[in-house]
């Protein structure tokens, strides 16, 4: 069976950097929906992974990234900025880390946030760095972006399932 034309947008907003403006509110509903699924179920994976990773290495998830204890300075400042980090600045496998801990800043609806918050994935992500100054204030600036997610009303995350064609 073919994608629509609605369907196709949709999914192909799914791994963009940011969703397009100018497009309609139910497409923009459904990419965002998509996009948290996708979140879930690939940081889910990693944890798993990082959790479990002391002695074998995957290179399907490691992109055959090195595996230094840098985190290069772009990548840092894009989450330090609450942004989510470009993939043309990674170049360690840390700093791939740091890309998904960033991810978090593109959550839009409350409960895939709770979900996130409840697994540990960003503890999990976190744990799987080496301590460094840079991680601890990238802990900082995280925890204080969802502990603020989580106690207001945040605009730009859906606080439960609306209608989308409303």
């Amino acid at each position: 069976m073919l994608l629509s034309r609605f369907s196709y947008r949709i999914v192909s907003y799914h791994n963009r950097p940011s969703l397009p403006e100018g497009e309609t509110e139910r497409c923009l509903f459904y990419a965002k929906l998509l996009r948290d699924a996708d979140k879930l179920d690939i940081l889910r994976v990693l944890t798993r992974y990082y959790r479990s990773s002391e002695s074998n290495s995957n290179s399907a998830i490691e992109l055959g990234l090195p595996d230094t204890p840098e985190i290069s300075d772009k990548v840092y400042a894009a989450v330090m900025d609450k942004k989510i980090v470009d993939v043309h600045h990674i170049r360690t496998f840390n700093d791939f880390k740091v890309l998904q801990i960033g991810w978090i800043f593109d959550v839009n609806f409350k409960p895939t946030l709770d979900t996130i918050v409840s697994r540990r994935y960003i503890h999990d992500i976190c744990s799987a760095l080496p301590p460094s100054e840079k991680v601890e204030a990238i802990k900082k600036v995280v925890d204080h972006y969802i502990g603020k997610a989580c106690l207001e009303e945040n605009p730009r995350i859906y606080s439960r399932l609306h209608d989308a064609d409303g």
